[in-house]
């Protein structure tokens, strides 16, 4: 899945905003994800290049612990054949808002 599968697919499976790194301008009001590339795996064999795994972050920002839109994003990642992982989650003071990390993993062959 590349990121513009992902991308396509979690705008028409959830109702959540999300957006690459950071938004243009002002965000949109909370709830909202960011994701971003942080790591690739890549599989080599053969002296080819035969799998591309990318390692994402994937933050779902809110005003308070939203455990609904938690198991709507938990069930997309399990819907869609995405390994993930959840890290945690951080309060970020001078935003007034938590944010909930995931580490995912996309596969191209």
């Amino acid at each position: 899945m590349t990121f513009e599968d992902f991308l396509t697919a979690f705008k028409n499976s959830t109702a959540l905003p999300i957006h690459y790194l950071s938004w243009n301008g002002s965000p949109p009001e909370l709830p909202y994800c960011l994701y971003l590339q942080v790591d690739s795996d890549d599989q080599y064999a053969d002296d080819s290049h035969y799998l591309k795994i990318t390692a994402v972050r994937f933050e779902f920002y809110s005003n308070k612990k939203d455990l609904a839109s938690q198991a709507s994003i938990e069930t997309f990642f399990d819907a869609n054949d995405i390994p993930w992982n959840y890290i945690g989650d951080t309060y970020i003071d001078e935003e007034g808002m938590e944010m909930a990390v995931y580490q995912i993993k996309l596969f191209k062959e």
